[in-house]
């Protein structure tokens, strides 16, 4: 079978959309049963991207450049229609191969459905939609809207589609505009292997690092940590600060006149992301709790993967995996004064032990979340799907057919 990555959001280095396309086919490349992998990018990928990605440039938009703001239907039908032609372009598909699309929203959704119609039912390949985001589910018009372009799409066959997500509260909300199309709950597609191995040697600090990584965002709580690094720094304990950062960010310039503050400026390569990760003994996390409630973060999973220590805010999917023992750090109550910097100084405190519960936790998420564990799980359904849906189009369905019950009461009828 072929395997067909669709990232029309792959244009830089910044982001999800690398690190998980690069992840995702590496791993099914090294699959036997996967013979061949082509990556899809958008057309304003830099160079740099395609290369690292072994990509191809398709894509004219991103899945959130609305050409129209008539309406939410209205857009999605606009951009659903021009992803749809450019899917086209990909080449004859066979009934085994998959098209996966690892950061889906509704759009992608529409437009498949329109691409599958436009295919022989006997060559429609399977279709694997990974929702990273639910942003949609509280908008109204919009959620409608999507339910519409799964009913679509669920009209050409839904035991070949497959709809993943990574929390349980994503799950459920996509279950409620899906149909018939089963959320299956996945691994997250994290590719690790981009914060190893830096092109210069890293240079560790005798003194605690605390890193921010991620570029400036309200959501991320970085834009303006300028307050929290002068208070960390009337404290006791020395400590040295990394911060990733950009020239516009309200604490650029208290940043730059700090001392112990190394700043790097705009977007990193994956080696000097590596350097930042490798080099952080604790990585700073104020992020917005409403936001990160059920939304997972690639930062952290970098974090807690190379065995680092997190110090996050209460209430979101980050403390969630630290209280259930996968990651190590210090969790903080956004709403209290200093409570950020009382949490960051609790983590300095107690470091060697936070250390050593975070390397013993660290092998985890390589086997747990990773693009290795999401591409394994997929190949396996889908050979068991296969093998559902041959037996039941014969007559004789499997024992792990879902639409088989077990209830004895139920069979008989």
């Amino acid at each position: 079978m072929k395997l067909i990555i669709l990232e029309n959001n792959l244009r830089e280095r910044l982001g999800h959309f690398l690190n998980s396309t690069i992840g995702l086919a590496n791993e099914a490349a090294l699959n036997p049963l996967v013979s061949k992998v082509d990556v899809f990018a958008n057309k304003r990928a830099s160079r740099e991207v395609l290369r690292l990605a072994n990509a191809q440039p398709l894509f004219r938009h991103v899945s959130w450049h609305r050409k129209t703001m008539r309406t939410p239907l209205a857009s999605i039908q606009e951009l659903g229609t021009l992803y749809s032609r450019e899917c086209q372009k990909i080449g004859t598909l066979a009934a085994t191969d998959i098209i996966l699309v690892p950061t889906a929203q509704e759009n992608q959704v529409f437009g498949l459905a329109m691409y599958l119609e436009s295919l022989p039912p006997n060559a429609r390949p399977w279709v694997v939609l990974n929702f990273h985001v639910d942003n949609w589910t509280d908008d109204a018009p919009r959620k409608e809207a999507i339910r519409d372009a799964f009913l679509s799409l669920e009209k050409n066959g839904s035991d070949k589609i497959i709809v993943t997500a990574q929390t349980p509260a994503r799950v459920a909300k996509l279950s409620d505009v899906c149909g018939k199309i089963i959320v299956r709950q996945y691994p997250l597609p994290q590719n690790y292997d981009l914060c190893v191995a830096a092109d210069e040697p890293v240079i560790m600090s005798p003194d605690p690092v605390i890193a921010i990584l991620g570029r400036p965002m309200k959501r991320k709580g970085s834009a303006d940590i300028s307050e929290v690094i002068y208070k960390l720094r009337e404290r006791p304990a020395k400590t040295r600060f990394n911060v990733q950062t950009k020239i516009t960010a309200p604490s650029f310039l208290k940043l730059l006149l700090a001392k112990n503050v190394s700043l790097m400026i705009g977007g990193l390569s994956p080696q000097q992301y590596g350097n930042m990760l490798s080099t952080a003994d604790i990585l700073m996390m104020p992020y917005d709790p409403e936001t990160y409630r059920d939304r997972t973060s690639g930062i952290f999973c970098d974090c807690a993967a190379y065995g680092k220590v997190a110090v996050v805010p209460a209430d979101t999917w980050m403390a969630g995996q630290i209280s259930e023992k996968n990651a190590a750090g210090v969790v903080y109550e956004p709403g209290v004064e200093d409570g950020l910097v009382d949490a960051i100084s609790h983590a300095l405190e107690n470091l060697a032990v936070l250390r050593s519960q975070a390397k013993q936790r660290a092998n985890y998420w390589w086997q747990c979340h990773s693009a290795k564990a999401y591409i394994d799980k997929l190949l396996s359904e889908i050979d068991r799907d296969a093998e559902i849906s041959l037996l039941r189009s014969i007559g004789q369905p499997a024992e792990n057919d879902p639409l088989i019950s077990t209830d004895p009461f139920r069979k008989r009828l």
